[in-house]
């Protein structure tokens, strides 16, 4: 008699083994959930956060931000791109700031300073839309009483393709989505980082393997413990011939207004005033070698400032143009690592100037 195909046992065998390898994916998914959660195991690989950002320096930077919040007083939180980070030292102003509170023997008083706490949260390549979800991340943990917002023509800038790629890679890292639980996407993020080992340890289970269980490649922190990072080279050491190689990382490309930025920016704005945080943005100095690289200096520039300055009327708070300083105040390339980073001694010249308008606004 023959065999009905559709009740065969090589029919009923096929059908049943994708169920049987089912479950033994789902029993290996149990396992490794169990396993990575012993501190036994887990004490023997490399932390999970680093790897769940675009760049591992980022968790750097928010571990040393906590833990400074943690020792002392948040005073002034500067944020910004590498500009900001390289060219406003928190130690500086915090010194500077201080010695403006000294007390003259004429008061016949005890000399005594006061101590503020500052702290650099910049981040390279950021624009406003960046660092409004830094500055949303910063705020659920820290008090700052002050944000200084450093900015230049780049924040602004519609085709700056530099900052495009790096929004990019902010808005699909995991740990970016799960702490602003931005849509459905940062929701779901949220949970799966909250509730699964092995979706935590992923990215570090991938390494080990490929490196063979061999321990990551070390990274290099640029920037110190208070998240200042600066430079000692000299703008005003390299040849006017030699300093063309500065052009090609200022990615200037077309100049034009990004209403998507400008409204990151009142964001930001309207951030910090439902926190009651006071806010101070800042138009921070560049070389004169920076407008070289741009289309049309003079009107791309004043399209930027126009919008920066109309930005901060709207607002009613203070917008300190550092561009527009005395020369006797003003840095020169002396005090410049390169077109648009300040140098140590530049940034010793800004932190303090920062710290004077900071005492005394303008």
């Amino acid at each position: 008699m023959p065999r009905l195909s559709i009740f065969s046992f090589d029919t009923l065998q096929t059908r049943v083994r994708p169920g049987r390898w089912l479950a033994y994916w789902l029993l290996l998914l149990m396992a490794g959930e169990g396993l990575l959660s012993m501190g036994a195991i887990t004490a023997h690989l490399p932390r999970p956060e680093p790897t769940l950002w675009y760049s591992p320096r980022i968790q750097d930077k928010l571990d040393y931000l906590h833990a400074f919040a943690d020792a002392r007083s948040l005073d002034v939180l500067f944020i910004g791109n590498s500009t900001v980070q390289a060219g406003l030292n928190p130690a500086q102003f915090d010194e500077a700031v201080a010695n403006l509170h000294v007390n003259t023997p004429r008061t016949g008083r005890l000399r005594t300073t006061i101590q503020p706490g500052s702290f650099n949260g910049a981040l390279e390549a950021l624009p406003p839309s960046g660092m409004l979800w830094f500055l949303q991340i910063y705020l659920q943990d820290v008090h700052p009483q002050t944000i200084m917002y450093g900015l230049t023509p780049q924040d602004l800038n519609a085709n700056n393709t530099f900052a495009h790629n790096v929004l990019d890679l902010l808005k699909d890292s995991p740990e970016a989505l799960a702490l602003t639980e931005h849509g459905w996407r940062g929701w779901l993020t949220a949970r799966l980082l909250r509730w699964s080992n092995l979706y935590r340890y992923r990215f570090v289970l991938h390494q080990w393997l490929l490196r063979g269980g061999l321990p990551p490649v070390p990274y290099k922190i640029n920037f110190d413990a208070r998240g200042f990072a600066g430079g000692t080279l000299r703008l005003a050491d390299e040849a006017p011939g030699e300093r063309a190689k500065h052009y090609a990382v200022i990615g200037n490309m077309h100049y034009a207004i990004a209403p998507a930025e400008v409204e990151a920016l009142r964001q930001i704005i309207q951030l910090c005033a439902a926190r009651g945080v006071q806010l101070v943005l800042i138009n921070m100095p560049l070389a004169d070698g920076y407008y070289a690289s741009f289309p049309d200096a003079d009107t791309d520039y004043a399209a930027y400032l126009t919008a920066l300055t109309a930005t901060a009327d709207a607002a009613h708070i203070a917008l300190w143009d550092m561009e527009a300083l005395p020369p006797v105040q003003a840095p020169t390339d002396a005090d410049f690592y390169d077109f648009h980073h300040l140098n140590r001694a530049g940034a010793a010249k800004l932190s303090a100037l920062a710290a004077a308008r900071y005492e005394k606004p303008n």
